[in-house]
């Protein structure tokens, strides 16, 4: 299994040049020393104020147009397909000669403001808008995959998934307000409570204003996705807000893809629904096992497909040291150890409910982890999946664990 997935370098990396391995490989070394990584940092820091400033930096005279275009013709390219849309084809074209697709991360951060909510809603909707005539006509042009049916071949290269960041789109404030309630009717073992009315309920006028607004932003840029055959890729963020973003995603999927009555085993997998949204989970937070089963349950009993996007955890820093300035529990795993056992038991209950076909359920599984990846396939087969099954998925960030 690991020679044949990983091994075999001449046909992993058939598409590159050696100039392009070479200058990928001296890269990647050069970012193995700290040093260089930091200068790198503190360059690039100053070469963004100097553009966006009139002052002088640190620096001195700083040539920062010319650095940053530096920088875009090497490590930008190792790790971003483009800047705009139309920069990303050529990426479409190299990694469509092995079945893969793209994710179309549009990056728009954290907002406080409704116009800026409105502007990013916008920016959202209208490159959802943009992909399936933009590569619809690119991999009608492309050389063939080796399918042998063009419209499936097509349905293959177009991209799959636009991630959003909810705090983009929604008070982030909010959130934390919401989750703070959430957190404690849990604590209070209220589950007959966790109901969206009864949260509207203990938010003043203001904030319920300000909630019906974030949902819908939320609202109109999963359905430009819905429309457009795309589905969203929500971030997750730290866990003073992700109960919130987890109560604010089961509603999204019932509201906009639940309904149609109870189905028998044959008739939900025949009639298998790509899910609209995909929350995350991040293994590397206590609880996140449980929290994830009783998604999958709630998804099961109202009937509306679940999405998985599966992480370890990107906010370790961040979380540890807002738990010893609030002088509360860490919620991250003691230990690496107990977040990989994390993620090897979700993946085996995730895959182990698709194999039965008890419920409607996709996953993405994002890691750079080579041991996960093997144990993934291993439980796929394990479980009789196919390695083509639409409702598995692998992922990495461009420029990580290429092979």
């Amino acid at each position: 299994m690991k020679s044949s997935m990983f091994s075999n370098t001449k046909q992993l990396f058939r598409k590159m040049s050696v100039i392009e391995l070479a200058s990928r490989y001296a890269l990647v070394k050069l970012s193995s020393f700290s040093g260089f990584v930091s200068k790198v940092r503190s360059l690039t820091n100053a070469a963004i104020a100097n553009q966006r400033t009139s002052h002088q930096s640190a620096f001195g005279i700083f040539p920062s147009q010319s650095y940053i275009s530096l920088m875009k013709s090497t490590i930008f390219k190792l790790y971003v397909a483009g800047e705009r849309i139309e920069d990303c084809l050529e990426t479409h074209d190299k990694i469509s000669a092995f079945n893969m697709r793209m994710i179309i991360d549009h990056s728009t951060e954290e907002k406080t403001s409704s116009c800026a909510w409105e502007d990013n809603v916008k920016a959202k909707t209208k490159l959802l808008d943009r992909i399936p005539s933009l590569f619809h006509h690119r991999s009608s042009s492309s050389p063939s995959t080796g399918t042998t049916n063009g419209e499936q071949k097509e349905s293959l290269l177009i991209p799959l998934f636009v991630p959003i960041k909810i705090t983009s789109l929604f008070s982030p404030e909010l959130l934390e307000i919401l989750s703070a309630t959430i957190i404690k009717v849990e604590e209070e073992d209220l589950p007959h409570h966790q109901s969206e009315s009864y949260f509207k309920k203990k938010m003043t006028k203001e904030e319920k204003d300000t909630y019906e607004q974030g949902m819908m932003n939320l609202e109109r840029v999963c359905l430009a996705a819905k429309k457009n055959g795309l589905s969203i890729l929500l971030d997750a963020e730290q866990s003073h807000r992700q109960p919130a973003i987890d109560f604010i995603s089961r509603i999204l999927m019932a509201r906009l893809c639940g309904g149609g009555g109870e189905k028998d085993e044959t008739a939900r997998l025949l009639s298998h629904r790509p899910p609209l949204i995909y929350n995350t989970y991040q293994m590397y937070l206590k609880g996140s096992y449980e929290r994830l089963r009783l998604d999958i349950e709630k998804g099961k009993e109202n009937n509306y497909p679940v999405g998985i996007k599966l992480v370890r955890g990107a906010y370790m820093v961040n979380e540890s040291e807002r738990a010893l300035e609030k002088s509360c529990e860490n919620p991250i795993m003691p230990s690496k150890q107990d977040t990989d056992e994390q993620y090897n038991e979700a993946l085996s209950m995730i895959l182990g409910s698709i194999s039965e076909n008890k419920c409607d359920v996709s996953v993405l599984i994002a890691t750079h982890n080579r041991e996960s990846i093997i144990k993934a396939t291993e439980l796929m087969k394990k479980n009789g999946l196919l390695p083509n099954d639409p409702r598995i998925h692998f992922a990495q960030i461009m420029g990580l664990c290429d092979n």
